[in-house]
């Protein structure tokens, strides 16, 4: 009797799996709580073909709750990912720590940005045992830029650009990262150890994205740093505004984000040219409210 299967596996079906799902009649904390997971992109598009959606989305008092709902847990999210990478900057083995903190902000194509990474990482890692002496700063910065730089070399050769050209002598360049490396504390076995880990890794032992635009680049999208990039604690915020960039202060006063404070280890970023030309046209004035707040921070990261 195939065909009475065949028709009663067709009403299960229709029965099981009513069509199209529909939010009607639940009660309005439910329905908060599904847009709560839903990205705010998405629900503005059901508003444009979904009346019921619409009316909820436009009444005020749901507008607010959701969007005051988004705002926190954005908020939440940051503090979270800015003491994990901290923390973990700050306390696990080095090489450990580096490849966080790298996996975490990307591996930069231009040499001024790989830098600018480098202090940053040292200048963390240093504050946590409260080492501010410069001699050490600078080892460290230059330690990891020579562990970026194998990694790269053995990886990813064309993204050192006219450095990848350069003949090296490894001799020389060992030599170098021993001597840093027992000025810093670590035995002449620790650093092999890690230049070995770097080098044999299969597929490179760092595993971050790989930014080919610079951050000094006007409009350097994909990747815009909305905040300027500072490496210690002796550099002050800085109130001026060019090409792209907003100070840790104005991004403070405009969305209640955590104040990173003027160690500034991260940047805030974005990928999306909206929330870019948002954020500029609220620097210079534009008043946002709570949803486009909400939509904004949802598509800002941290790096």
């Amino acid at each position: 009797m195939p065909g009475v299967r065949g028709q009663f596996t067709t009403a299960m079906a229709a029965y099981t799996r009513p069509y199209p799902p529909t939010l009607d009649g639940l009660p309005n904390e439910l329905k908060l709580l599904v847009f709560l997971h839903t990205p705010i992109k998405g629900l503005l598009n059901c508003r444009a073909t979904n009346r019921n959606i619409k009316a909820f989305l436009d009444d005020p008092k749901n507008r607010e709750r959701l969007a005051r709902r988004r705002i926190s847990a954005r908020l939440g999210d940051f503090d979270r990912i800015c003491d994990e990478v901290i923390r973990a900057v700050s306390e696990l083995p080095f090489l450990d720590a580096l490849k966080v903190f790298l996996d975490h902000r990307g591996i930069q194509q231009a040499e001024e940005d790989r830098q600018d990474d480098a202090h940053a990482f040292a200048a963390r890692r240093l504050a946590h045992t409260g080492n501010t002496d410069e001699d050490d700063l600078d080892d460290m910065t230059n330690l990891v830029r020579q562990f970026i730089y194998l990694h790269l070399r053995n990886n990813e050769p064309h993204l050192l650009g006219g450095i990848g050209r350069i003949e090296v002598n490894m001799v020389d360049f060992m030599a170098l990262a021993e001597a840093r490396g027992r000025r810093l504390g670590f035995s002449l076995a620790e650093i092999r150890g890690m230049v070995d880990k770097i080098v044999r890794t299969s597929g490179g032992f760092i595993q971050g994205r790989t930014n080919r635009k610079s951050r000094s680049l006007d409009g350097g999208f994909p990747r815009i740093p909305l905040t300027p990039l500072h490496c210690t604690g002796k550099t002050r915020i800085r109130q001026v505004r060019f090409q792209g960039f907003c100070t840790v202060l104005e991004m403070v006063q405009l969305l209640d984000v955590p104040h990173i404070g003027d160690g500034g280890d991260f940047s805030y970023y974005t990928e999306s040219t909206w929330s870019y030309h948002m954020l500029q046209q609220s620097l210079y004035g534009r008043q946002l409210n709570l949803f486009e707040k909400a939509a904004l921070l949802e598509e800002i990261g941290i790096y």
